[in-house]
C-alpha cells in the first residue's frame, strides 16, 4: 500500500504564502495613506509660514515712514495765528500818526485780519476819487514804502503787502442807505476800483488783490442817524495768508 500525496501540506503552506503577501501589501497601503493624511498640514505650513513671512515685511521698519507726511491742521492754525499777528502790529504802528477820531480801526478774527476805513478818510463825499493825502491825515506818506501820493492808511497797506508776500486782500466798499440802490452801488463799485488802481500803481501784484462794491448791502449802524451813516459809508481791506499747497 501507498503512502499518501503530501499535497495538503504543500496547499496549506501557499495559503500562508499568500496571506503573508496579502498582509504586506494591506500595510504598504496603509502607511502610504497615512504619509498622504499627514501631508497636508505640512503643505499648508509653507503657506502659512510665506504669508506670517510676508506679512512681517510690510511692518515698516523703525523710523521709516510709509507715504506723505502732511502739516496737521492745529500748526497750520498756528502759522497762520503769527502771521496775523505780525501784520496786525505792523498796521498799528503805521497808523498811529491818525487823528484819535478818525474812525481807522483794525479788526482781528482766527483767519483773517481787516482794515476798516471811514470812506470820508479815503474820498469826498460822494465821489470816487481819493484824497490827497495832506486831506487825509498828518502823515501824508509812510516813510520807506515808496507810496507817494497814497492817504496813511493805503500807504500801510502797501507796506504790509510788500513785507508779507504770501498775504492777499480783498477790498470791499460799503455805503449808507441814502440816493438808491442804483446810484450806491455805482459808486462803491468805482471806489473799490479805484483803491485797487492806487494799491496797484504802488507796486502790490494785481494778482494779490481783489475787489468789489457792496453798496448798502451791509450796516454797522443805524442810517436812520447822521452818525450812523457816517460809520456805515466804509471801506474794508481783508487780509488773508495765501493757503499753502497740498503736498
Amino acid at each position: 500500500m501507498s503512502e499518501p500525496a503530501p499535497r495538503p501540506r504543500r496547499l496549506r503552506g501557499q495559503a500562508q504564502a499568500w496571506v503573508l503577501v496579502a498582509s504586506l501589501a494591506v500595510g504598504q497601503v496603509t502607511s502610504q495613506a497615512a504619509g498622504q493624511v499627514g501631508a497636508p498640514p505640512a503643505a499648508q505650513a509653507q503657506p502659512a509660514a510665506q504669508a506670517q513671512g510676508t506679512a512681517q515685511a510690510q511692518v515698516p521698519m523703525p523710523g521709516q515712514v510709509q507715504g506723505p507726511v502732511r502739516t496737521p491742521g492745529p500748526v497750520r492754525t498756528q502759522a497762520v495765528s503769527r502771521q496775523l499777528d505780525r501784520a496786525q502790529a505792523l498796521l498799528r504802528i503805521r497808523l498811529a500818526g491818525l487823528a484819535a477820531d478818525s474812525g481807522v480801526v483794525v479788526l482781528r478774527d482766527p483767519d483773517r485780519l481787516t482794515l476798516r476805513i471811514p470812506s470820508g478818510v479815503l474820498f469826498e463825499y460822494d465821489s470816487a476819487q481819493l484824497r490827497q493825502p495832506s486831506a487825509a491825515s498828518p502823515e501824508p506818506q509812510a516813510p520807506g514804502v515808496g507810496a507817494a501820493g497814497l492817504p496813511a492808511p493805503l500807504a500801510a497797506c502797501v507796506q504790509l503787502m510788500r513785507r508779507y508776500r504770501a498775504m492777499q486782500a480783498q477790498i470791499v466798499v460799503y455805503t449808507d442807505s441814502i440816493g438808491g440802490v442804483a446810484l450806491n452801488q455805482t459808486l462803491s463799485d468805482a471806489r473799490a476800483q479805484a483803491v485797487d488802481e492806487a494799491l496797484t500803481a504802488a507796486g502790490v501784484a494785481i494778482e494779490r488783490l481783489h475787489y468789489r462794491g457792496a453798496g448798502a448791502a451791509t450796516m454797522v449802524a443805524d442810517n436812520q442817524t447822521p452818525q450812523g451813516r457816517i460809520e456805515n459809508r466804509r471801506v474794508e481791506i481783508e487780509f488773508r495768508p495765501v493757503p499753502a499747497a497740498a503736498p
